[in-house]
């Protein structure tokens, strides 16, 4: 009597074709998790902008002063919220009142690969959104205010403001 079995180069082959399978679908997994990241660290970034100039165009106010409000980006680093005063003598943001803060990233190792301001690469830059009415206002490190439309990349995203309408966006640059 002859009983029917598997041969043992049978079982190899499946357990082989099992273990390709299975490495292909955690790389793919992988690459899932991490684009997800960055969707969210993007929805983040654009959400930090879009509060911060709510919280100006809405007149906050600290120590009865009006608020500037925005994001910091350095090529390198990590993009960080900004707060400060705005000197209302001068009609413009005080720098020598900053405080940074730390996004919460959901991307950890997400760094800042180039800065542009009208075109032109731009070393560390502040946006900020300006009082009364929270109009944007690009400033450089040595507090020169910057004329053109700020670009920020980082991985496959851009982070900027549209020309002409002032809108905040964050875009996948891949599709």
């Amino acid at each position: 009597m002859r009983y029917k079995a598997f041969t043992l180069v049978e079982i190899i082959i499946v357990i082989t074709i099992i273990g390709v399978l299975t490495s292909i679908g955690l790389v793919s997994y992988g690459g899932l998790i991490e684009k997800q990241r960055l969707i969210m660290f993007g929805k983040d970034l654009l959400a930090s902008a879009q509060r911060a100039r709510a919280e100006v165009a809405s007149g906050k106010m600290e120590d009865d002063k009006l608020l500037c409000a925005g994001l910091y980006f350095e090529e390198g680093g990590a993009p960080k919220k900004i707060l400060t005063g705005f000197d209302a003598e001068n009609n413009r943001c005080d720098s020598t009142t900053e405080i940074f803060t730390d996004m919460d990233q959901k991307a950890p190792n997400l760094m800042i690969d180039n800065i542009e301001v009208g075109g032109v690469a731009a070393g560390p830059i502040r946006i900020l959104f300006v009082p009364p009415d929270g109009h944007y206002e690009v400033y450089a490190d040595d507090e020169e205010m910057l004329a053109g439309i700020p670009v920020v990349g980082f991985s496959q995203y851009s982070f900027g403001i549209e020309n002409g309408s002032d809108k905040i966006y964050v875009r996948n640059n891949e599709k």
